[in-house]
């Protein structure tokens, strides 16, 4: 009778352990969703501005073009488009994503930022990553290792590339 009582509390453990992790994952998947849906929102509202700049671009060249803005104004008002133009290209969103997919987080940089600098930003978000005593981090993308002191293209890493994040015990 003893031994089917501890049975039956070992069961009741164990259910109470899978009612446990059952929780955790739910509490997971929500976080996964919630970080998906704000990087779509995110991806989407840059898609809006670029829209927006690319309406306000073409509305200029057919001022230009239809003789509505002064000589010296067009001369300024281009070589604003070339800037504007030049730094939207230089935007480009990256998704970190851990091995197990578990985590899964896009950052917005210029492609002439230092990895180790959008590394920092990863850190804020998720401090876990950090190296300590017993785990260090490094970076993968297409099976090639990052270079923290590169910058993003130097690391040929591009618009929505995905960024593997290792984490190993010393």
């Amino acid at each position: 009778m003893e031994q089917k009582n501890n049975e039956i509390q070992q069961l009741k453990l164990d259910i109470t352990n899978y009612k446990n992790e059952i929780d955790r994952l739910k509490n997971e998947k929500q976080k996964l969703n919630e970080d998906l849906n704000t990087y779509i929102n995110e991806n989407q509202r840059l898609k809006n501005i670029n829209n927006e700049l690319s309406n306000r671009l073409n509305n200029l060249n057919n001022n230009l073009n239809n003789g509505m803005i002064a000589d010296k104004d067009k001369i300024l008002v281009k070589e604003e488009l070339k800037i504007k133009d030049n730094e939207l290209k230089d935007l480009i969103p990256v998704i970190f994503q851990t091995m197990d997919q578990k985590i899964t987080y896009a950052i917005i940089c210029k492609i002439t930022d230092k990895f180790k600098t959008i590394e920092e930003i990863l850190y804020e978000k998720f401090p876990e990553f950090e190296e300590d005593d017993n785990y260090f981090t490094y970076f993968t993308i297409k099976g090639k290792k990052v270079k923290k002191k590169e910058t993003m293209a130097q690391n040929n890493i591009n618009y929505s590339d995905i960024v593997i994040i290792n984490k190993k015990e010393i």
